[in-house]
C-alpha cells in the first residue's frame, strides 16, 4: 500500500490506494472535546497536528479529493488504530509543519559504490536486481549513439558493456552524492575509468532510482566527458 502525504494546507500531493479521510480544517483553533468530537480539550493551534475521519477505503478520484479535501495516513502515523467504519470517530494523526525533504540518503550511496564495485568484477548480476524493468526507464551515455530507452533495453547494453569490460577494466567512484524522498533518489558522482593500458577516462556520472518492491532500482543514468563550452561552440555572444 502506498500513501499520500499530506502539505501543510491540509491537501494531499497525489491519489493513492489505502484508508480515506476526510480532513476537517476547524476555524477555531480552540474548539474543545464538545465541538472536535472527543479528540482532547487541548487548543488545537499547533497546524502540526490536524483532526482526521475515516470515510473509506479504495482508489480516490482526482476530482474527489479536489472536493472532498481527502488525505491518506499509514496506520502507524496514527495515535491509534484506523476504523474504516463508516461514521467512525475522528482520530488524530500527527504530520510534521516540514512536508516532504531531500535527505542523505546512505543507503543508495552504497548501491552506488556497489554498482561499480561489480562493474570492475565483471558481475552483471547486479543489472538484473537494479536497473528497474519499466518502459519509462532510460540511459544516456558518452557517445552520442548511447540513447536508449525501456528498462529491459537499458539491461541489455549494460549486460554487453559488463561483457566488454570483462573485468579488466576499474571503476572508481569518488565525491558521491546521493539523496532520497519519499520512492525516489538521486545520485552524483565523479567516476574515474581504468582502462587495461593504463588509461583514464574521468565521466561525471548520475542517476535516478525508484524504489519498487522495497528495492532501489535504476531508472535513469546519464554518463558525460566535460568538454570546455568554447570548444563545441557552446559560447553566447558579448
Amino acid at each position: 500500500m502506498t500513501t499520500s502525504r499530506v502539505c501543510g494546507s491540509g491537501l494531499p500531493t497525489s491519489t493513492t490506494r489505502g484508508p480515506a479521510i476526510e480532513v476537517l480544517e476547524p476555524e477555531d483553533p480552540a474548539r474543545t472535546d464538545e465541538a472536535n468530537g472527543g479528540v482532547g480539550s487541548e487548543p488545537l493551534g499547533d497546524r502540526r497536528q490536524d483532526l482526521f475521519r475515516v470515510v473509506g477505503v479504495g482508489r480516490i478520484r482526482p476530482e474527489e479529493l479536489r472536493r472532498r479535501r481527502i488525505a491518506l495516513a499509514r496506520p502507524s502515523q496514527t495515535a491509534g488504530r484506523l476504523d474504516n467504519r463508516p461514521g467512525a470517530p475522528i482520530e488524530r494523526i500527527n504530520i510534521t509543519s516540514s512536508g516532504d525533504r531531500m535527505e542523505p540518503s546512505r543507503e543508495i550511496e552504497e548501491l552506488v559504490i556497489s554498482w561499480f564495485a561489480s562493474a570492475s568484477r565483471g558481475d552483471a548480476s547486479i543489472i538484473d536486481r537494479h536497473v528497474s524493468p519499466d518502459p519509462a526507464a532510460s540511459l544516456i551515455g558518452s557517445d552520442p549513439e548511447e540513447l536508449i530507452e525501456g528498462g529491459e533495453e537499458v539491461s541489455r547494453f549494460l549486460h554487453g558493456e559488463v561483457s566488454g569490460a570483462a573485468g579488466n577494466v576499474t571503476f572508481t567512484p569518488r565525491d558521491i552524492r546521493a539523496f532520497s524522498e519519499g520512492t525516489v533518489g538521486w545520485a552524483t558522482t565523479l567516476l574515474t575509468i581504468t582502462l587495461p593500458d593504463g588509461r583514464r577516462v574521468s565521466p561525471r556520472w548520475s542517476a535516478v532510482v525508484h524504489r519498487e518492491e522495497g528495492v532501489w532500482r535504476f531508472v535513469q543514468t546519464h554518463a558525460s566527458i566535460g568538454v570546455p563550452n568554447d570548444q563545441i561552440g557552446w559560447v553566447y555572444p558579448d
